[in-house]
């Protein structure tokens, strides 16, 4: 059958074509938002979502071919009008909701990177997770959330990538534009699956541009030529449709999963391109941290693989001595990483001088919560929970680890990267003012033991269950979901 889930296992030629789209897609995600930023100052919101929900409408077209009316009567009522409800979902609720809340200068390119690519892989991977019972894999996604925060909080200093701080609601709005988002990936793919492509992706196509119409007439003043976008957006709106189509396509013959660890690479990507005009100068000097970028991408880097290389699970139980020992010290890893999250995470000393014309001085601590540090200890805890939970096979296990001693080298820089920099009870002008001869904020270092011993603790968990599994003479491996992949042995 044209959509059955297997027909991507038996066809050799399957696999790199996975693979291939799956780079596409994190390359055409990370240039989207590059263009999308530059032109989301001049260009009006509704020119943006209509000329994405067209470019989104033609690729879909494109890769699943033209419907026939057979097709379309054989899908029935109540799926054709979930594949439009879909279509609207991501082609037009989503990318409205992102554009209504994305001002010309605020908030910052970091939290808006965050929130629109890493977090929407997240609840990609995330739901996929959740339907195939894999808890590593989604914890492997948060080990790669970690990691892009320690990216993003690295992009510059003072960092603007402050977390719920300045636009707590506008923040909030794009994760229910991420929900939104990943409802259509994952309807669209799971139905273009089971009752093939061609009319699903038709109707999905079709609801996106009723949705974008009925939104972006009444938002341009009732002005159907302003929904046109103009030559300048072109690239914004054409990578919107690449990215919108393959990641349906992806999560059609491997998993949501598949976009989902594409997106959480578009921090680490969009950092490379940073770092390349930083040594050439091409567009003038970056204040990117590059060893602390280089960090965060080299986590990023190991929860993505955690989740893409979960392929099959094995079904034997270790003995019921060994699982109470590796409960006990996996929740103990967890315990400890949770209250490191209360604990003292980073120092701060903020001096500046009011529009009075007085100074200013504030020295504070920020708890583990608000750093990179207390979040990698709870990130690589949960994987060690989760390893232990699953019971995933050797190469799953050994990717583990690897991550595990990722974030433990990592720690040592990015232990103390901020990610709130915004304070409401500190004067707003001193605290546009910055990175400036009129005010400044320093991070110090403060204990966190606490969150090494955490981490510590979750590496050797990882590292008992890697040995565990090496050890075992015999598993039966269970059908796996629609993971794209071979045996996990």
């Amino acid at each position: 059958m044209p959509g059955s889930p297997s027909s991507a296992h038996r066809s050799p030629l399957a696999l790199p074509g996975i693979v291939l789209a799956w780079v596409l897609l994190a390359i055409a995600a990370s240039a989207h938002f590059v263009f999308e930023t530059a032109v989301v100052p001049s260009v009006a919101d509704p020119a943006l979502v209509f000329g994405g929900a067209v470019a989104s409408a033609l690729f879909l077209l494109l890769i699943g071919d033209r419907p026939r009316m057979s097709d379309l009567r054989a899908l029935g009522g109540q799926r054709a009008a979930l594949a439009l409800g879909a279509g609207v979902l991501g082609l037009a609720v989503a990318p409205a909701l992102v554009m209504v809340n994305r001002y010309s200068d605020a908030p910052a390119g970091t939290v808006v990177a965050f929130w629109t690519t890493a977090v929407w892989g997240l609840l990609l991977v995330a739901a996929s997770a959740l339907s195939a019972r894999r808890p590593v894999r989604a914890a492997g996604a948060l080990v790669a959330l970690v990691g892009c925060m320690g990216i993003l909080g690295s992009w510059e200093r003072p960092s603007s990538f402050s977390l719920l701080g300045t636009f707590p609601a506008e923040e909030l709005t794009f994760v229910i534009a991420g929900v939104a988002w990943a409802a259509f990936v994952i309807i669209t793919g799971g139905l273009a699956r089971t009752e093939g492509a061609s009319s699903v992706y038709a109707l999905a196509a079709a609801g996106g541009l009723a949705g974008s119409v009925a939104w972006g007439v009444p938002a341009s003043g009732w002005d159907v030529t302003a929904l046109v976008p103009p030559a300048t957006a072109i690239p914004a709106v054409v990578l919107a449709g690449l990215v919108a189509a393959l990641s349906v396509h992806l999560s059609r013959r491997g998993g949501a999963h598949l976009p989902g660890a594409a997106l959480l690479a578009v921090p680490a990507l969009v950092t490379t391109l940073l770092a390349v005009e930083r040594a050439t100068g091409t567009f003038g000097p970056r204040p990117i941290i590059l060893d602390e970028a280089a960090w965060g991408s080299a986590v990023a880097a190991a929860g993505i693989s955690v989740a893409l290389l979960n392929l099959r699970r094995p079904g034997r139980t270790p003995a019921r001595p060994v699982l109470i020992v590796a409960a006990l010290a996996a929740a103990a890893s967890l315990a400890v990483a949770v209250y490191s999250l209360a604990e003292p995470g980073v120092a701060v000393a903020v001096r500046g001088t009011t529009l009075a014309g007085s100074a200013f001085a504030a020295d504070f601590t920020l708890a583990g919560l608000r750093t990179v540090g207390g979040w990698l200890a709870l990130a690589v805890a949960l994987l060690a929970a989760a390893a232990w939970t699953e019971r995933p096979g050797r190469l799953t296990a050994a990717v583990a680890l690897l991550a595990g001693i990722a974030v433990a080298a990592a720690h040592t820089t990015l232990r103390f990267t901020p990610l709130q920099t915004w304070m409401t009870w500190i004067p707003a002008e001193i605290q546009h003012d910055y990175g400036t001869e009129y005010a400044s904020i320093i991070f110090s270092p403060v204990s966190t033991n606490l969150q090494v011993v955490g981490i510590i603790g979750a590496c050797l968990v990882l590292g008992a269950r890697l040995v565990w599994r090496s050890l075992s003479r015999r598993g039966v491996v269970l059908p796996s979901d629609s993971s794209a992949g071979g045996r996990d042995r």
